[in-house]
């Protein structure tokens, strides 16, 4: 599971039920069907379409989960803790937590440079622990909802809290990575600074420092790192660190033969067919081919008798689903006998269902070609935010260097391109921000990055303890800037009390700033909210 889909479980367990029921969808009006291919016929080159699971109720309710998550997000989440990577700990000799954020990591030059040293003091703030009431008005405002969404979003929220708002905060902290460059020669020194942080594509926005030198806000070009994976700990920086930046990748040169199926039509649901759906079938061979599907719900693999299925349920003219492209891309050798069925459920063994059909399309293309033809769709079904432009770069390198990989398939020969560009989405990365200063000879330069970090932790029910809340540094590693200090600064607030660390802060002793060993590649702080005496 991802880490979006562990944050809005976190997110909707905290509602109560008449909040979440009233989100549910209602089903659509289901108008005639158009005509196409009917069941047991067959497309040129082509498929009988089958059957497919229960997708559509649960489609269903997991749209109505994202249309209330998209109302709620903002208003429930601060008090609950920010996302992170997968299955992770905070430190070797810390608290181990199930979502791990990764750490703050050092700048760096584009270039050593042995004429410029740095001091480095990096300060924790935990004023966003700090409750702060907010509206109901407020609210809705931040939802992004409008019309008759806003207004039930406001009812509920009155309804569940009457007295008009509700306090809430977060456990992000501020955090100010201040680092002071001095030149020891009596030359000017021009150097391309690199800062890296830890980011997915979907959270890049809102995780993206602040440079400043001195009052100057500094000019940035963005780098992302190449990633297929969550972080678990800090070591895993060191590999994604290794595996570099996202360059322009071309694709025009894989020829692909794609099969496109629209206007699917059917039988109403009933007792007899529950889950009018369709399935493609065809013969292939799993060594020479890949196939990667777009639209389709489920699929049945036999590897050994050269044999693939890929189905889904059919839509009703006027749902929204029943415009969704439908495609599959074969790379390698051409896929054989394909043929279309209709069945009355979405069960591998389902019974035939007459009465369905599909109009099917086939024709050679390009990889790049294809991937721009479905860039709109493919973009809206994952609900991309951000630069969608970086997106499908990332996408497009994943998707070579994985073809590249001998015998590399999802689903023993099929892969999703939702669950590929979830992926790419949600992976963490290792980015960075690039810019350029001059270091005045015998001089020194100030520079400042400035984030907001988020917290590692457990999630609720899951063995661990939820009040926790952990965040670390990491000392050199990446870095090839010659250091000479680093400190380490918490301003608590009385917001919190210390579990567990390494670092030697004592708030009792007002202990607050502490001098960090360079030996020491890591450092932790894990902490939980301050109980009133």
């Amino acid at each position: 599971m991802s880490k979006e889909s562990f944050r809005l479980l976190e997110a909707m367990s905290a509602l109560p039920d008449h909040l979440v029921d009233q989100f549910a969808p209602e089903e659509a009006d289901r108008p005639e069907q158009k005509s196409g291919i009917r069941s047991g016929g067959r497309a040129p080159g082509g498929p009988r379409l089958g059957r497919r699971r229960r997708w559509v109720r649960w489609a269903g309710a997991a749209a109505a989960c994202l249309c209330l998550a998209a109302g709620l997000w903002l208003y429930f989440l601060p008090g609950m803790g920010s996302s992170a990577g997968a299955g992770g700990a905070a430190g070797e000799e810390g608290a181990v937590f199930q979502s791990y954020a990764g750490p703050v990591l050092p700048l760096a030059l584009s270039e050593e440079n042995e004429a410029v040293t740095a001091e480095r003091t990096l300060t924790w703030d935990f004023a966003p622990w700090e409750k702060v009431w907010i509206s109901h008005e407020e609210a809705a405002d931040r939802s992004g909802l409008t019309g008759s969404d806003r207004q039930a979003l406001l009812e509920d929220l009155w309804e569940t809290w009457p007295e008009g708002g509700r306090y809430e905060s977060s456990t992000d902290v501020q955090v100010t990575d201040a680092y002071t460059l001095t030149n020891t020669t009596n030359e000017d020194q021009h150097l391309t600074l690199r800062y890296p942080f830890t980011a997915s594509l979907r959270t890049l926005e809102e995780e993206t420092p602040v440079l400043t030198a001195g009052e100057e806000t500094l000019e940035t070009t963005l780098a992302v790192g190449r990633s297929e994976t969550y972080l678990s700990s800090w070591t895993d920086c060191e590999e994604l660190l290794a595996r570099g930046t996202v360059e322009e990748t071309d694709l025009s040169a894989l020829a692909v033969t794609v099969y496109r199926f629209t206007d699917p039509y059917g039988p109403e649901e009933s007792d007899e067919a529950p889950n009018p759906s369709l399935q493609v079938r065809f013969s292939l061979d799993y060594d020479a081919t890949v196939v990667l599907r777009f639209g389709f719900e489920g699929g049945s693999y036999d590897r050994e008798a050269g044999e693939m299925c890929q189905s889904f349920s059919i839509p009703r003219p006027g749902e929204k689903s029943y415009r969704q492209e439908r495609v599959l891309i074969v790379l390698g050798e051409d896929v054989e006998d394909l043929s279309v069925t209709g069945t009355v459920s979405g069960g591998a063994d389902s019974a035939p269902l007459d009465g369905c059909g599909v109009t099917v399309e086939r024709y050679e293309s390009d990889l790049a070609a294809v991937l721009k033809e479905l860039e709109n769709p493919l973009w809206e079904a994952l609900s991309g935010s951000g630069d969608r432009e970086l997106f499908f770069r990332c996408l497009s390198q994943t998707l070579k260097e994985n073809l590249e990989t001998p015998g590399w398939t999802w689903q023993q020969g099929a892969v999703n391109l939702m669950d590929l560009g979830s992926q790419v989405l949600t992976a963490d990365r290792v980015c960075y921000l690039e810019a350029s200063v001059t270091v005045p000879a015998g001089g020194s330069l100030t520079l400042t990055a400035s984030l907001t970090k988020a917290a590692s932790h457990d999630y609720a029910g899951g063995g661990g303890e939820t009040g926790l809340r952990g965040y670390d540094l990491v000392t050199t590693l990446g870095s090839n800037l010659r250091f000479t200090r680093q400190q380490a600064v918490i301003e608590d607030r009385g917001l919190v009390e210390i579990a567990e660390q390494n670092l030697g802060f004592d708030l009792a002793a007002g202990i607050r700033r502490v001098e960090l060993s360079l030996d020491e590649p890591h450092y932790y702080l894990t902490v939980r909210a301050r109980t009133e005496e």
